[in-house]
């Protein structure tokens, strides 16, 4: 006498459960989730990403190169360098003490 336990994974073959179809459908629907954030990412980042490159370079190279030598340039690249110089210790500092509270 053999004392084996039911086991319906280990049936070798087995007709299409309920478990199985939804386990399709759940594919499917992981697909149009991730197809959904593919298209929302495009048109959130990539599309306006390359709004800035194409009129960055609308001019020619000459006309970006002129760009980067302008003051207002200059000095907004100076700002944004100055918060990034503000804004990363501070967030460096609070990974450290988080922690430990």
């Amino acid at each position: 006498m053999t004392s084996e336990v039911f086991n319906p994974l280990l049936r070798k073959s087995s007709p299409k459960t309920g478990s199985q179809e939804l386990a399709k459908k759940g594919e499917w629907t992981k697909l149009i989730l991730i197809g959904i954030v593919v298209v929302y990412l495009a048109l959130v980042l990539l599309i306006p990403a390359l709004n800035v490159f194409v009129q960055a370079f609308d001019g020619g190279i000459e006309g970006f190169i002129n760009t980067l030598r302008q003051r207002e340039f200059v000095t907004a690249l100076r700002l944004t360098l100055l918060m990034a110089a503000i804004a990363f210790p501070s967030t460096l500092s609070s990974a450290f003490v988080q922690p430990w509270r």
